[in-house]
C-alpha cells in the first residue's frame, strides 16, 4: 500500500559553495586575529589596559569585527537551498522521492539504522 506526500528538496547551488569558501577565509582570518589580540594575556591589569588600548592598532580591532562578519555570513550563504516540490511515496519497504530528476530510493533497513544512529546522536547532545 503507498502513501504519498507532498514535501520539499533542498539542493544546494552555487551561492553556498561561495559561502562555504567565504566562511573558511573567514574563520582562518578569525584565527589569526584571535592569535594577535591574545598576545597581552599574561600582562597585569594595568598594563594590559594600556596593551589594548594604545599598543595595538585599530585596524587590529576592524579586522577581528570584519573576520567574525566575514565568517557568519559565509556560514549563512553554505545554509542556502533552493527547495522544490516532489512527492514523497511511503510504502511498507522504505521510502522514495525525485531529486533533480533523480530518484532516491531508502529502503527499510537504512532507515532503521537511521533511526539507531539520530538516538546515538541525541544522547551525545
Amino acid at each position: 500500500m503507498h502513501h504519498i506526500e507532498k514535501i520539499k528538496v533542498g539542493t544546494r547551488f552555487w551561492l553556498s559553495i561561495l559561502g562555504a569558501w567565504i566562511g573558511f577565509i573567514g574563520f582562518v582570518f578569525l584565527l589569526l586575529f584571535i592569535l594577535i589580540l591574545s598576545t597581552g594575556n599574561g600582562l597585569p591589569v594595568e598594563m594590559s589596559f594600556i596593551y589594548y588600548a594604545e599598543v595595538l592598532h585599530e585596524y587590529v580591532y576592524y579586522g577581528f569585527g570584519i573576520s567574525l562578519v566575514t565568517t557568519f555570513l559565509g556560514v549563512w550563504l553554505y545554509e542556502r537551498r533552493i527547495w522544490t516540490k516532489t512527492d514523497l511515496i511511503i510504502d511498507g519497504d522504505g521510502l522514495e522521492f525525485t531529486k533533480k530528476g533523480k530518484t532516491i530510493n531508502l529502503p527499510r533497513q537504512r532507515i532503521l539504522k537511521l533511526l539507531r544512529l539520530k538516538s546515538f546522536f541525541l544522547k551525545r547532545q
